[in-house]
Formats: C-alpha cells, structure tokens, sequence
C-alpha cells in the first residue's frame, strides 16, 4: 500500500464514481447481525431527467428500506456559477431512519466521502463495503479506527493552506488523515483532503500528472470541498474524536478553534484540459 492511501485509518473511504451507461440493480445478502436490521443491500443506477444517479439501499427483514446513500451528478443549485462547468457536481444524500446527511460538491467522479457525524449513518457506510456490487461500481469505503495515531493530533490550520477568502471559521487540521474542517461565513461545513505529497495538480494517487478539471488535487494540493449545511436552526461545531480527529456537531459546544485568514489566493487552475478550471477548488 502507497504512502497516500495509508494516510487513512484502516482500509476503508467512500470513492464513489459517476458512471455513464447506468443500468439496473442488484442485490447482496448480509448474513452478519447489525444494529440496523439491514438483511440485504440493493444498489440502483440510473438516470432522472438528464442527471445520473447511483443508488444503494438498506433493506430490513420485512425488504423495507432503512437506509440509503444515494449520489445525484448534475446540477447543484448551492455551486456557484463557474464559466466552464456552470453549477456542475454532486448531491450525496445518506439517510438512516429518521436521520438525513446531505453533501454537496463539484466532484463529479471520484470521491473520497467526508466523514459523517451521525453513527448509524457511519455503520451503514461501513455495511456496504462488504458488497461487491459496491467494487463493481468502483465505490471503496474508509473509516478511521484509533490505536494507530498515537504520535499525531488534530490542530489549527495552517494559513497556507486555507484560502485568502472566505475566512475559515473553527478551521481543523488533522494531520495524519492531512483533511481540512471549518465553518465557512455562511455557516456551512467544508471539508477537504490534502495530498499526502503536497503538490498541486496531481491524479488522485497524488503523483501522476493531469490536466485542468480532471485533476483530483487542485493547485493548492487539495480535493474539491464538500460542503454541508446544518439542519434548521442549528449550527456547527468543530471539535476532535479524542484529540486527533477533526470532527463537527450540530449541538452547542464549546469553540476550541480559531478562526483562520488563509494565505492562498482564490481562483487558481491546474494547466491542460479543455476547459478553464478557474474557481473549481474554491469554497
């Protein structure tokens, strides 16, 4: 295993792939227990008026769905309006009973997925890695596990890291899985991945080269943000899972964050390709 896949806890994180040509679904069997009640997963591809959508579904005993991940390539009306791409992206929905998870980005192909705060949504992430239809649809999932991390911690960010705007707000730097989490202004979670390498403009093993929007490090050396809102009337907080993780909450807690002013200008591009990559890193 390379040094930029051992970045992560364990072997699992939640690539998922837009995929042309969708077709019908399939389904898998689970014969271990879980707290879910998921006996079986069923996953979906299709397309609803000119989106592409991938669907996977967690079914109890009764075959009633209980859970859900569901990614939508399209238009995404939160994107802002860049002059090559317009408001192109992703809409990831995760939901477990009566707990819904939504993420917005502009990746429209590979993914490493955010690490989600709700713990059943977390759990049922972690069943369907188990299925090889997930494989089949290049979809691989990650979770962290502590034990491994004694030598490192969650801290402030580094102003080089961070944009010049918009101010990150309570910004987080964990610096084994190398992710940036902050509050942007409007009060919107923005979580990102750093290339283990450092270098900008690279393909998503973080040393090969590509060219303009089919770059998966952007110029500044990390992912495309994705981005979520809070539920109605509430507010995030950043904290850390035992001091070494970055992690948010919708509850009212403690700031232990800094605001941070970045120091790398906005609007960069990554060279090549045929359209113009300006904004398509910026959050």
């Amino acid at each position: 295993m390379n040094m930029a896949m051992t970045k992560w806890f364990g072997v699992f994180g939640l690539l998922l792939a837009a995929s042309c040509g969708l077709a019908g679904g399939d389904r898998i069997e689970l014969h271990d227990v879980n707290d879910l009640g998921v006996v079986a997963i069923e996953s979906a591809r299709f397309e609803d008026h000119g989106d592409q959508v991938f669907e996977l579904r967690g079914l109890d005993a009764g075959d009633e769905p209980v859970a859900l991940v569901r990614r939508r390539v399209g238009s995404i009306a939160e994107l802002p309006q860049l002059p090559s791409v317009g408001d192109m992206g992703s809409e990831i929905i995760i939901s477990v009973r009566d707990h819904q998870t939504r993420i917005v980005t502009r990746a429209t192909s590979e993914l490493e997925l955010a690490p989600v705060e709700d713990p059943a949504s977390r759990e049922f992430v972690k069943l369907a890695a188990v299925s090889s239809v997930l494989r089949d649809a290049d979809i691989i999932v990650t979770s962290r596990t502590t034990g491994e991390s004694a030598f490192y911690q969650a801290v402030s960010c580094p102003s080089d890291y961070l944009l010049t705007s918009p101010l990150a707000r309570q910004c987080c730097y964990d610096d084994w899985a190398r992710d940036t989490l902050f509050i942007n202004p409007s009060g919107t979670k923005v979580y990102r991945t750093r290339n283990y390498y450092g270098t900008g403009c690279k393909a998503m093993d973080g040393v090969s080269s590509c060219l303009g929007t089919d770059c998966y490090y952007g110029p500044n050396g990390f992912t495309r943000a994705q981005m979520q809102v809070p539920n109605a009337g509430n507010v995030w907080t950043v904290q850390t899972y035992g001091g070494q993780f970055c992690t948010a909450y919708q509850d009212p807690r403690e700031i232990i964050f800094p605001d941070v002013a970045g120091a790398y200008p906005a609007g960069q591009v990554c060279p090549g390709g045929n359209n113009n990559s300006a904004g398509y890193w910026d959050y």
